[in-house]
């Protein structure tokens, strides 16, 4: 793909139907061709900066023209956020499920009747259900995923634990154990989501794009997490069918008309999408080095900065999922907030790994294209106190062997199995060209 005039660019005007114009970045006026060069130089399609309706009105076609991978990401973002929303709304509609609470309200104590009595044991079974499925299928998910498809079973997985979801309140009011049946049904379907997101992207990720879009989409599991966790609290009291019950059917019908949008709007791959501009198919696929060599499993395992990897997503798993299971029941339990109250209390950790994952992928996408390395639970408090000390020390040991193992750069064992991009290589002939 040719680029013109790649620094030293005037923009052409974009003129919207205010008649206002603003410079388009991206664009430039090539003197070799005498005219326009419409070219966008991310590879995203050509643009007119501008087309006449049928009432004569200068309307802009910057809409038509947003990047087909972007949409793409949106939709995962948005995917990630019902995972996560069938993921914790346990978490907090358990409050309400269980037991009698004792809350203190301006002077006053106040018991809430519960449906079910569960000891903390039987409780700490239900929660920790999902993650029993969960684990099982986060290897053969991405198998699965490269025979059949990352964007179908990314879509299927999640409609079918959407459809568990609306069965949650049935099973929980048959037995307990038909409720661990369901949860550990929604873990085994959304444990292949993870790896189908990288399938995704393998195929729709130009090389200097990858970490902003994939930083992009993933976020959605803190965005749902921050939403479902309020709401949750709130629906517990608000809503239908004893509330907690109404937790379940709203968020496993949201996952369902996700799953009818992804359906209509997503493509396997660029070559697949029929609505997919010439020159953004073209970019994205020019930027892969389609080998046909195996996998070096060996390789990779005896790798010690995978293993630093390893470690450090251990360590930050083991955090999140503390934070995920144990804080609402701590806020609940313990510091006696009501659990509307609590439902937005344990949603504010999440807030700033909302705002922060996007910003580090913008950041090291930003770095890569200028030539840096990317290196540089019983209810007492004593025993809660117990869980965060251990959370603490398993963060820190994790920390300290990720960055001792850790390497930014290529392994030998990858060599000859990714080639040099030629994402990378459109850069450096940018440059020369300017």
């Amino acid at each position: 793909m040719k680029i013109h005039c790649v620094d030293k660019r005037s923009a052409a005007p974009l003129r919207y139907i205010s008649g206002a114009e603003i410079s388009g970045p991206g664009f430039c006026e090539c003197p070799t061709r005498g005219k326009k060069c419409k070219k966008n130089v991310s590879g995203d399609e050509d643009i007119p900066s501008e087309k006449t309706n049928r009432q004569g009105n200068r309307i802009s076609l910057a809409v038509y023209s947003f990047p087909k991978r972007y949409i793409l990401a949106i939709m995962t973002f948005l995917g990630f956020m019902n995972m996560y929303a069938l993921r914790v709304n346990l978490n907090v509609a358990i409050g309400a499920m269980v037991n009698n609470h004792t809350v203190h309200q301006r002077g006053y104590t106040v018991t809430t009747e519960a449906e079910f009595d569960w000891d903390s044991k039987l409780q700490g079974i239900v929660l920790g259900s999902f993650y029993y499925g969960y684990a099982f299928l986060q290897l053969p998910g991405g198998c699965l995923a490269l025979k059949l498809g990352g964007t179908r079973i990314f879509g299927y997985t999640i409609f079918l634990a959407s459809m568990l979801t609306l069965l949650t309140p049935v099973a929980t009011r048959y037995s307990v154990y038909g409720l661990i049946a369901v949860r550990a049904g929604e873990g085994l379907m959304l444990g292949a989501v993870f790896p189908c997101n990288h399938a995704i992207w393998s195929k729709w990720a130009p090389p200097l794009e990858r970490t902003t879009l994939v930083t992009m989409a993933i976020s959605g599991c803190h965005v749902g997490t921050i939403i479902t966790m309020p709401l949750s609290g709130l629906l517990t009291k608000y809503g239908f069918d004893g509330g907690w019950a109404s937790v379940f059917y709203c968020f496993g019908a949201a996952g369902i008309l996700w799953f009818v949008a992804w359906q209509l709007i997503v493509h396997e791959s660029p070559s697949d999408h029929p609505t997919i501009s010439e020159d953004e198919k073209n970019y994205i696929e020019s930027s892969f080095d389609r080998g046909d060599a195996s996998i070096p499993w060996k390789s990779i395992l005896t790798s010690v900065p995978v293993w630093g990897i390893m470690f450090g997503n251990l360590a930050s798993d083991w955090g999140l999922y503390t934070i995920l299971i144990c804080l609402p029941m701590f806020l609940l339990d313990i510091l006696h907030f009501d659990i509307q109250t609590m439902g937005f209390l344990a949603a504010t950790p999440f807030l700033v790994k909302s705002l922060s994952g996007p910003f580090g992928g913008i950041t090291a996408d930003l770095l890569r294209r200028r030539g840096l390395s990317t290196k540089s639970v019983r209810r007492e408090a004593e025993e809660w106190r117990t869980v965060f000390w251990v959370t603490f020390v398993i963060y820190v040991v994790g920390m300290l062997l990720f960055c001792l193992l850790m390497s930014a750069d290529q392994q030998p064992w990858a060599n000859g199995h990714e080639g040099k991009k030629n994402g990378e290589r459109e850069e450096i002939k940018m440059e020369e060209e300017s």
